[in-house]
C-alpha cells in the first residue's frame, strides 16, 4: 500500500486571504482502487458546499460548484482519466486519449461510494474509493490532485499540487506529481 500526504496550492495567492483555507488530504494506492481524503480546514462558512443529496448519480460539470477532482495516468502513456467528486455526492469519471482529446464517459464504472463530514464550522471532509478502469488495476499511476472551491459570492477558486501555465488548468499532465507505485 503506496500512502501519500497532499497540500494542494490555490491558482491564485490572495484567495487564501479571502477564503480562508487550506486542502490538504492522503491518496493510496491498492490494486483496484484509489483511496482518497480531501480536508478543508479553515472558515468553511465562506465556501458553497452542495448539499448531500439522497441519491446520488453521474453527473457532468460538477466543477461548476464546489468539486475535488482526481486525474490518472500510466507513465509513459498519453490516456488518462478525470474523477470529479461533489459533496453532493454526485461523480463523473472521463476517459480522454490525450491532453483535452475525445473525452467519452468512463462507463465501466458504474458507482462511485463518497461520504462527507462536517466538524463544526472549520472542517469539511470527503473520502471516497474510487474503482480504477481494468486498463490502470495493478499499475503504478502518475495523479493530479486539484480542487475547484466556489465561495457564497459565487466565485471559483482552484487549487492543485502545483500550476503550471497562465490558466489554471488541471488537464496539464505537468501537475501529475504525484507517483502511485502498484
Amino acid at each position: 500500500m503506496n500512502k501519500i500526504p497532499f497540500v494542494l496550492q490555490p491558482f491564485d495567492c490572495s484567495t487564501t486571504d479571502r477564503l480562508g483555507i487550506a486542502i490538504s488530504g492522503e491518496v493510496i494506492l491498492n490494486t483496484n482502487l484509489i483511496q482518497v481524503s480531501y480536508q478543508l480546514l479553515g472558515n468553511i462558512g465562506r465556501v458553497n458546499i452542495p448539499q448531500r443529496l439522497e441519491n446520488s448519480s453521474r453527473k457532468d460539470k460538477l466543477w461548476e460548484s464546489t468539486c475535488f477532482e482526481l486525474f490518472f495516468a500510466k507513465p509513459g502513456n498519453s490516456d488518462y482519466w478525470e474523477y470529479n467528486l461533489s459533496p453532493s455526492q454526485d461523480w463523473a469519471v472521463f476517459r480522454f486519449t490525450d491532453y483535452r482529446d475525445n473525452k467519452t464517459d468512463e462507463l465501466t464504472i458504474s458507482n462511485i461510494d463518497i461520504d462527507t463530514r462536517i466538524d463544526n464550522s472549520t472542517l469539511f471532509e470527503l473520502n471516497s474509493s474510487l474503482p480504477l478502469p481494468e486498463t490502470l488495476a495493478g499499475h503504478s499511476l502518475r495523479v493530479g490532485i486539484s480542487a475547484v472551491i466556489q465561495d457564497n459570492s459565487g466565485d471559483i477558486h482552484y487549487y492543485a499540487l502545483g500550476h503550471h501555465n497562465q490558466q489554471p488548468d488541471f488537464h496539464d499532465s505537468k501537475g501529475f506529481a504525484i507517483t502511485l507505485e502498484a
